[in-house]
């Protein structure tokens, strides 16, 4: 670096020249240690994610508590943040001078001060990664709400739960959909278990009762019998997890019907009689719905080849969010799994960068069953 030090041009080429340079002509920037150098500045790789989200204005948050891995959080994407070395030296300037922003500068034959306000041999790196959810759905069962709210105990809001749960605002809010979480005054709450079953079966039985069309009945007329025993916004929101609102129509979805019908009688049974849960479950759903096992699909497993067949409750929200705990996971509760089979259970791995063929090669191998001689998911070494 230059310092104080005030060289011409001829004394800065013939210096090029002594240290085996080529020959140069045309400007010549001189490095100068600004007088303003601070050793505070951190260089940030920039995803294009990141590079938009800048020149748009919009918020960019580093986000993690004490004993988490930061991640930086910007849109709909989360990233992974690391420290990366490099043994190049980075230089920070505020007024280089590059040859595509002013070609006719480059052309001079003179100096140009060039100044240095940082110096750095690491930067950050940004690894896209899944929003690290896995908090969301304890820190709201810290409080179930139950119908008659406890206000010594803690709620949380978007902003609480952001400044807790390494996700972006997009992510987060996507992902207390997928938990079928509720807006009460302002504070996002799971309902209680028992309270959900309560308010979900009124709905049920009303409509069967008033021999109401599932796909389509008024949300006014539900709301106005039911609001006796549960407030408007509980019974709206349950509609809303098994079903639609459109304006004053309500549309119930068979499948999520039959699925909730179907864990109410797996949840305390433990391993049930294949045979007996089918008939079951058939007389448990609303008339003029129709169970299917596929209906099931990662939220129950069977065993058709025990004596007599069996089914039990397994369901993928109740799995842990990292992908090798999980399938290590998967796999003690299952040696071999079909693609078909163990889909359900892995396909929020997937994302725009890692599809789901990707995963499954890094954590799976597959092998042919010799008898059927279909293809079958194992562990990467047994």
């Amino acid at each position: 670096m230059a310092g104080n030090l005030k060289r011409n041009y001829s004394q800065v080429c013939q210096e090029a020249q002594q240290a085996g340079l080529s020959s140069h002509h045309g400007l010549v920037q001189e490095i100068i240690l600004s007088s303003d150098h601070s050793p505070q500045f951190q260089l940030l790789e920039s995803s294009p994610e990141v590079l938009d989200a800048i020149k748009n204005g919009q918020k960019i948050v580093f986000r993690g508590e004490e004993e988490d891995d930061a991640t930086l959080c910007v849109g709909d994407c989360t990233f992974d943040v690391r420290i990366a070395e490099t043994s190049n030296t980075l230089l920070l300037s505020p007024d280089c001078i590059w040859p595509q922003q002013d070609q006719d500068s480059f052309q001079e034959t003179r100096i140009e001060p060039c100044q240095i306000w940082a110096v750095a041999k690491s930067y950050l790196e940004l690894r896209k990664c899944l929003p690290r959810i896995h908090k969301l759905k304890k820190l709201l069962l810290e409080n179930p709400f139950k119908g008659d709210d406890d206000k010594t105990k803690i709620k949380y809001t978007l902003d609480d739960l952001l400044g807790k749960v390494q996700a972006s605002e997009g992510e987060l809010l996507t992902a207390i959909k997928a938990v079928n979480a509720c807006n009460i005054d302002g504070y996002w709450r799971i309902l209680d278990e028992s309270y959900n079953e309560q308010v979900f079966q009124c709905v049920i039985n009303l409509v069967e009762e008033k021999d109401w069309d599932f796909r389509n009945f008024s949300l006014s007329e539900c709301c106005d019998i039911l609001e006796e025993l549960y407030p408007r916004y509980i019974i709206e929101h349950c509609i809303k997890c098994y079903g639609a609102i459109d304006d004053d129509k309500c549309f119930l979805d068979e499948d999520k019907i039959c699925q909730q019908c179907a864990i109410s009688i797996l949840k305390p049974a433990g391993k049930f009689n294949y045979e007996e849960f089918m008939q079951c479950w058939e007389s448990s759903v609303p008339i003029g719905m129709h169970t299917r096992i596929e209906q099931l699909k990662g939220c129950a497993l069977t065993d058709t080849t025990s004596k007599p067949p069996v089914i039990w409750l397994f369901q993928v929200s109740e799995l842990h969010p990292d992908p090798q705990i999980r399938f290590n996971k998967l796999f003690k509760v299952r040696a071999k799994w079909t693609l078909e089979e163990i889909e359900p259970y892995v396909a929020d791995f997937a994302t725009g960068s890692q599809s789901l063929n990707t995963i499954l090669l890094k954590y799976t191998r597959t092998s042919t069953d010799p008898v059927k001689g279909a293809k079958e998911k194992l562990p990467p070494h047994l």
